[in-house]
């Protein structure tokens, strides 16, 4: 049994013309008898979304000759195998991360409630280094809480950038 690698096909036709290469007379019939064959061997093909580029794909025997250059080696399958791990790693720390800022954000959101109450603003009125101490905490708070929404995207679009440069290998 052979198999190929996905690389990020949008639809079966796509994938179709890039394995088999389909031309000529005839080619209409061999390219839906060769989809249907790839989704009997691979029913994840019904939806192209949830596919990951660099997942195997079975290629039947039943199916029309595939391109010699899509056949996937041993090279290209660890290949694929590294790519898949390294995604993997990459989402699961970004999501780590997004929920670790929403978490700080949320909590310097509430300090800053908190220090906008009445009863803490009758408090420090009446105390000098309470006042002192929270405008001091106030201010270093909404610096922080600008820092932490300017580096949550920061970050997220240096995810995505890493994904992209991940994916391209694939396709090489």
């Amino acid at each position: 049994m052979s198999f190929a690698i996905f690389k990020g096909e949008k639809n079966m036709s796509e994938l179709v013309s890039r394995l088999y290469r389909l031309q000529g007379k005839g080619s209409q019939a061999t390219a839906k008898h060769a989809a249907e064959a790839l989704l009997a061997a691979n029913p994840q093909l019904k939806d192209f979304g949830k596919l990951a580029p660099g997942s195997p794909i079975i290629l039947p025997d039943t199916g029309p000759p595939v391109q010699a250059s899509e056949l996937a080696n041993q090279f290209t399958s660890i290949r694929s195998a590294a790519v898949g791990r390294a995604q993997q790693t990459i989402t699961a720390a970004d999501q780590q991360f997004a929920t670790a800022d929403a978490r700080a954000l949320d909590a310097a959101k509430s300090f800053l409630a908190l220090a906008k109450s009445p009863d803490l603003r009758t408090a420090a009125a009446n105390n000098a280094d309470l006042k002192q101490v929270l405008a001091q905490m106030t201010s270093t708070t909404q610096e922080i809480l600008k820092d932490l929404e300017a580096d949550g995207n920061a970050r997220s679009q240096q995810s995505v950038k890493l994904s992209g440069v991940l994916s391209s290998l694939l396709r090489t």
